[in-house]
């Protein structure tokens, strides 16, 4: 997700890089949020299917009486299957205007068009 509102450049905190995407804009500039998803198929692996969640009880100090307890809730992700490396990028943006991706991260020379 893209939120300009959440950057304070003085500090450079600018929310606009993850993984192998960079530049990420928003279209307009009111601060809308913007979201993009991009896929790639060149690492030959699908994303994993999450297990059911899980859940247990614990204390801060690893003692049986109940001190500080807590619940924990947790899902641990299986490795990811295998799947066929393809030079294609799956991507699925919603209000982003500009996006700078790194084909050599991306595991891809495929060039995205939008439409």
């Amino acid at each position: 997700m893209r939120n300009p509102l959440m950057d304070d450049a003085r500090f450079g905190l600018v929310g606009d890089r993850s993984y192998w995407l960079s530049g990420i804009n928003t279209r307009g500039t009111d601060g809308s949020l913007g979201t993009i998803d991009v896929f790639s198929k060149g690492f030959g692996v699908t994303d994993p299917t999450a297990q059911a969640q899980k859940t247990t009880v614990g204390t801060t100090d690893g003692t049986v009486c109940p001190v500080n307890p807590y619940l924990r809730e947790y899902r641990h992700l299986p490795a990811p299957p295998s799947a066929t490396k393809a030079n294609e990028l799956v991507i699925d943006a919603k209000n982003i205007g500009a996006v700078t991706i790194d084909p050599k991260q991306a595991r891809s020379t495929e060039r995205p068009s939008c439409g």
